[in-house]
């Protein structure tokens, strides 16, 4: 049942409708003992309610509370509030970035809204969750939250809110854009694309990003900028391309036009990226301004991302041909800070959901500390040619990973682990390379891409649990001499 509590009924809260300096009119909240428990929009998660006098907009709220741990290993940057304004539009609050905590306080926290509500009269809703549920029950509570409504109005967003979507961009893609740009305040075009990995400037990865063949009114010379998701200005450039066209390039390897992956490295996730006409700034926020005065132009996006070197498989321990009854196994095997094990095996037929054939892979039995989690794995699984085909976090029992493919299913469930129910989809059959490290691991769409920043030490076990393939030998020739007699009757 969703505990759902009005104000006045709540016990341990109290309301106070008070004008404060900072802004006014200003009104605030306080609650005591809070639960912190479950994921966003939970039907257990704990809602609590408040109705203001109003007449003002809201555009920010500021917290202050302190925060204090239930559950062991839960981490503080995970509470959560999502508090509704009466106008439906919403702030969701995250006061803190760290990680395991005792107790922890939030001191006049300021959380902008993205579109600010309109007047704070009226019922106001404040849902307190978590971004990753660490078991049954509070993960964390409140032990008093004063939450104060500011009429101060953030700076509206930047253009970079209509930029035009790219999509994501994997090593081989190339992509070549001609658009008119805007004149919001200089002639201006933003666009967004998506890295599924990140490109480090040691690895043989690159992405080179030029204006080429751009105009900007009667000239030529251009600006751009690159910011990644939340607002932070990672590159900029002016005149690194074709005369006075800008150009940035990142990761490894010499390519012609001076791309040589001169700006380092690159995040994976969301970017967002604005050509502009010279002479431009760039800083945190999605901030550009131009002094150019041109008022029309066309601009040529050019990008190119790839490897300078052809990848290659991962070494691994080749674990043969998967074949029932039973399948595979690695026991044991030492474990230490950031490492990544992998592994190989063949899978002779296919599995899918309609077939009834199966393929089972966990880490149960795994013994891991030195991290956040004790036993905490992550395994992935690539095809031949380096295509991610599946990965898990926490589906086995406790913190260990498990993944399951196909139908008919016989592998029995761990503990509190998910049933081994095919969810994962279907293999073809061939050789597939198995990853396996602790968490906190990233694996990438393509290319066999793991990063793993794990600080566990211990021991890995590896079970794969199949009923394909047919059995090899005599099953009678039990010490494999190709001779069935006596010292298989002993064996």
């Amino acid at each position: 049942m969703k505990r759902n509590q009005m104000l006045a009924l709540a016990a341990g809260a109290a309301l106070s409708l008070v004008s404060v300096a900072v802004a006014t009119p200003q009104e605030s909240v306080t609650f005591n003992a809070v639960d912190s428990m479950n994921i966003l929009n939970d039907g257990e998660n704990l809602t609590m309610n408040a109705t203001f006098v109003g007449g003002y907009s809201v555009g920010k709220l500021r917290i202050t509370g302190t925060l204090n741990s239930v559950l062991p290993g839960t981490y503080a940057s995970e509470a959560r509030i999502l508090a509704t304004g009466p106008d439906g539009n919403t702030v969701t609050v995250q006061c803190f970035t760290t990680a395991t905590f005792t107790s922890i306080t939030a001191t006049d926290y300021v959380a902008s809204a993205v579109v600010p509500i309109g007047d704070a009269a009226g019922n106001w809703t404040f849902q307190f969750y978590e971004s990753f549920n660490d078991g049954a029950g509070a993960d964390a509570q409140w032990s008093d939250i004063t939450i104060t409504l500011d009429d101060e109005v953030p700076t509206p967003p930047p253009d970079y809110t209509t930029a035009e979507d790219l999509g994501t961009l994997s090593p081989g893609d190339t992509v070549s854009v001609t658009s008119n740009p805007s004149n919001t305040g200089g002639v201006r075009k933003w666009y967004s694309f998506t890295l599924p990995d990140a490109i480090p400037s040691g690895d043989s990865r690159y992405l080179d990003i030029d204006t080429n063949g751009s105009t900007v009114g009667a000239g030529t010379d251009t600006e751009i900028g690159l910011f990644d998701a939340a607002g932070t200005m990672l590159a900029s450039d002016d005149d690194d391309g074709a005369g006075l066209q800008s150009l940035l390039s990142f990761g490894a390897g010499v390519r012609a036009g001076g791309r040589a992956g001169q700006d380092g490295s690159l995040s994976g996730g969301l970017h967002y990226l604005c050509i502009v006409g010279y002479n431009a700034t760039f800083s945190d926020g999605w901030s550009v301004t131009t002094t150019n005065t041109a008022t029309d132009g066309v601009f040529n996006l050019n990008m190119q991302t790839g490897y300078s070197v052809p990848p290659t498989a991962p070494t691994a321990t080749d674990l043969g041909d998967l074949h029932a009854p039973g399948g595979l196994a690695v026991n044991a095997q030492a474990y230490n800070p950031a490492e990544i094990h992998w592994f190989k095996f063949n899978l002779l037929e296919a599995v899918d959901g309609g077939n009834g054939l199966f393929v089972d892979v966990d880490s149960e039995g795994s013994l891991l500390s030195g991290g956040a989690f004790t036993d905490d794995t992550e395994i992935g699984i690539f095809t031949a040619s380096g295509d991610l085909v599946g990965a898990d976090d926490d589906d086995g029992s406790g913190f260990h990973s498990q993944l399951t493919f196909g139908s008919g299913s016989t592998t029995p469930a761990n503990g509190d682990g998910a049933l081994y129910d095919g969810r994962d989809g279907s293999m073809a059959a061939g050789t597939y390379y198995l990853a396996v490290a602790g968490f906190n691991t990233n694996f990438g769409a393509t290319f066999w891409t793991v990063d793993t920043t794990s600080t566990h030490t211990g021991s890995i076990n590896i079970s794969i649990y199949t009923n394909t393939g047919a059995a090899t030998g005599c099953p009678a020739d039990f010490d494999g001499d190709g001779t069935v007699d006596f010292f298989d009757y002993d064996a």
